[in-house]
């Protein structure tokens, strides 16, 4: 969740629509002597940023030391595959001016489109028929439920207020600059974990050797192992027991052999001495069992 909701921002602080408010802000205080964002919408979206970065840092380290492998590797490879999209690390000024073009036509269009649509509408109004140009004339004003008498003026001409969203690409810079250190700030949460999961360390490190996984495993094992013998020793002579509990404590060093060496954590040559080893003790069992029996 953290690393969706991380990037998915990040991507829309790169998008036109983020860079028209920023360049927006510029162009509107252009001039001031005070280089700092004063904006706080503008200085939010950085600052929540910044902590979704910390989140995804956080997340990351979690999956590290208590995921699976399978886990591991389908998390970095939809990081890597997000990042390499949308081009998260790189700042291409000349893909942002392409966004940028792209971005200025569609509004002006829409822009367009709707001063048309709004002169219509005001051209085919009553007042232009029933009044004169600059005409006054009374008409009623509802304030809070109440009626009030004003008086207006009729125009014939429509009086544009609207201001085309245009992004200024003389900002461009300014806006770059911030989106540098929002980048850095992204690199610098992932960077390492992505480099040692490149390398190959992380998949090395398989989520069942954490306490958690392998050690609910071993003290399921020997619940099991202390039950069956509770069992045992009321159907067996005592003379048995001793038996049975080598042959369990046996049983759960093959178990842990068996773990290591999936973990790879136990060389195969060293694997198959410790299961001789083992087998070496069997004979123990039989004495054992021989004596219980005279």
């Amino acid at each position: 969740v953290e690393k969706n909701l991380a990037i998915n921002t990040l991507i829309e602080f790169r998008e036109p629509a983020t860079i028209y408010e920023f360049t927006k802000y510029f162009e509107e205080n252009d001039g001031e002597s005070n280089n700092q964002l004063d904006d706080q919408n503008l200085n939010f979206k950085i600052e929540h940023l910044k902590d979704l970065f910390d989140l995804l840092n956080e997340s990351i380290n979690q999956i590290i030391h208590t995921s699976i492998t399978s886990t591991k590797i389908t998390f970095f490879e939809e990081l890597k595959e997000n990042i390499d999209d949308y081009q998260l690390l790189t700042i291409n000024k000349g893909n942002f001016l392409s966004a940028i073009e792209e971005w200025n036509e569609n509004k002006l269009a829409e822009y367009n489109s709707g001063i048309t649509k709004k002169e219509q509408e005001y051209a085919n109004h009553e007042h232009r028929k029933k009044y004169q140009n600059n005409e006054e004339y009374e008409t009623y004003s509802f304030w809070f439920g109440k009626a009030e008498k004003v008086k207006l003026v009729n125009r014939n001409f429509y009086c544009i207020e609207e201001k085309v969203k245009y992004i200024n690409p003389d900002y461009l810079n300014k806006y770059l600059s911030i989106l540098d250190k929002v980048t850095q700030e992204f690199n610098n949460a992932i960077r390492k974990q992505l480099s040692l999961y490149d390398s190959g360390k992380l998949t090395q490190m398989n989520g069942k050797n954490n306490p958690w996984i392998s050690g609910s495993f071993y003290l399921f094992v020997v619940i099991v192992v202390i039950t069956v013998l509770a069992v045992i020793a009321k159907f067996l002579p005592l003379l048995v027991l001793p038996v049975i509990i080598i042959g369990g404590a046996l049983l759960v060093g093959i178990i842990g052999a068996l773990q290591l060496r999936n973990d790879d954590k136990l060389k195969e040559e060293n694997f198959l001495k410790l299961m001789l080893e083992t087998y070496k003790r069997l004979p123990l069992l039989n004495r054992g069992s021989n004596k219980s029996k005279k």
